[in-house]
């Protein structure tokens, strides 16, 4: 028997605009973005910048006061040389169009980044090592050539132990793995992990972090079992218990929280967005229908339902 949550449209418009609300109020005086932002505290980054910019996409919103964002950007391009930097700096531009923000000193600061194997004998996280690899390989694939990655692909796939990754397997250190062998064409011979995710499915949970988690999963734990599920081409079961938790994370300011005990920041907020958007509920769609002043329910069925979103009028 399919079970089914009911969603109203009062509740999705105040959501949205809500989240809408959350992003231009997180904009500082030059430009730039900063999740703390307050009256009297201004510290803008490229990392909420990037997620900021992002999160308009999803919403298909302008982003506020453009040609400042553009500035600070302008401001930005000869102050570091870390993959994180560039990989904020880069994909925000490439969102705003480039605007003859991505130079020749930029590609060369990309093309010197050096994709290595966590160091023997060294304490290295390997979270860490995954996420900076990751944004290697997205730079280096996008902004320059002959990307060399077979050591890093056959480590990868030497991570998979039991069919997840980590020290005791888990789902977020997976997904990164997994992002990482997509983005280099190596999503081969994971028959163990495609049961590793799916036995980490559980109904009101949605995912779990580990298979022996007992507490609620957090906004990054739903999101790396979502997007794993993409990129193995895995029905998601119960989308309907997902949405209404990722809801419920919403602050009074807007912000989506990662978790019931913390507060919002814009990374949490764009996750937010784009597993509703993965789910199938559209927000930019919602967004123009609300703003159409249509009467609409969204209806969430799971698990495995043909439709995961029927529109009623």
């Amino acid at each position: 028997m399919l079970r089914s949550r009911v969603i109203s449209q009062s509740r999705l418009e105040q959501a949205l605009n809500k989240a809408a609300d959350y992003i231009a109020n997180r904009q500082c005086r030059n430009g730039g973005f900063c999740y703390y932002r307050y009256a009297d505290l201004e510290e803008s980054n490229l990392h909420d910048t990037y997620y900021a910019v992002a999160a308009c996409r999803l919403l298909q919103r302008q982003v506020p006061n453009l040609d400042r964002v553009v500035e600070y950007l302008r401001s930005m391009q000869t102050a570091g040389r870390q993959s994180s930097y560039l990989y904020y700096y880069a994909f925000t531009a490439q969102r705003l169009g480039d605007l003859g923000l991505l130079n020749q000193t930029f590609l060369d600061k990309v093309a010197a980044l050096q994709l290595r194997l966590p160091p023997a004998g060294r304490n290295v996280l390997l979270s860490e090592w995954l996420e900076d690899s990751l944004r290697i390989i997205r730079l280096q694939k996008t902004f320059a050539s002959g990307l060399e990655a077979g050591a890093i692909t056959d480590f990868v796939h030497g991570l998979l132990r039991r069919g997840g990754v980590g020290a005791t397997p888990n789902l977020r250190d997976t997904y990164l793995a997994l992002r990482i062998l997509a983005e280099l064409d190596s999503l081969t011979g994971l028959d163990e992990v495609t049961a590793f995710i799916e036995r980490l499915q559980l109904p009101s949970l949605g995912f779990k972090y580990t298979e022996g988690s007992v507490s609620d999963p957090d906004i990054d734990t739903l999101y790396a079992g979502v997007f794993s599920c993409t990129l193995l081409g895995l029905d998601i079961h119960y989308a309907g218990d997902i949405l209404h938790t990722v809801l419920s994370r919403q602050r009074l300011h807007g912000g989506f929280a990662r978790s019931s005990d913390s507060l919002g920041n814009l990374n949490t907020h764009c996750k937010v967005l784009r597993i509703i958007q993965q789910l199938g509920v559209n927000p930019a769609l919602i967004s123009r229908i609300l703003l159409e002043n249509q009467r609409v329910r969204l209806i969430v069925f799971d698990p495995q339902a043909e439709e995961i979103v029927k529109w009623i009028p």
